[in-house]
């Protein structure tokens, strides 16, 4: 029984997973969407944060009291969960070139490569 369980929870997965990946596809041939390409530098981007917040203007003011909130919720968890990803993702391709180069910190990284 927990076999069949595992199988279970096992295929929704890969349906899900298969969903995901489809639609993304389809969205990518419409041309609804384009993917950014990682960013695979050795040395991580500063992000520099301001100490003061940005003023609002008349425009802001306008669009106030239209803003839905679930919409802006849904956007920033999506930005969020965009930007985990990605940085994971550029982590891991960042460590299997590492590791297929035979890459490593001791190594001088100014130096061309023997190949």
């Amino acid at each position: 029984m927990k076999g069949l369980g595992k199988f279970g929870v096992l295929l929704i997965v890969c349906m899900l997973f298969g969903m995901m990946l489809g639609v993304q596809l389809m969205s990518e041939h419409a041309g609804l969407s384009e993917t950014k390409p990682l960013e695979l530098n050795k040395e991580e981007p500063v992000r520099e944060i301001s100490a003061t917040p940005p003023t609002p203007t008349v425009a802001d003011a306008e669009f106030a009291g239209t803003t839905n909130f679930f919409s802006e919720l849904g956007l920033t968890l999506a930005s969020g969960a965009e930007s985990a990803a990605r940085s994971g993702l550029e982590g891991l391709m960042t460590a299997v070139r590492n590791g297929i180069n035979k890459e490593s910190e001791r190594h001088d990284e100014s130096a061309e490569s023997s190949y």
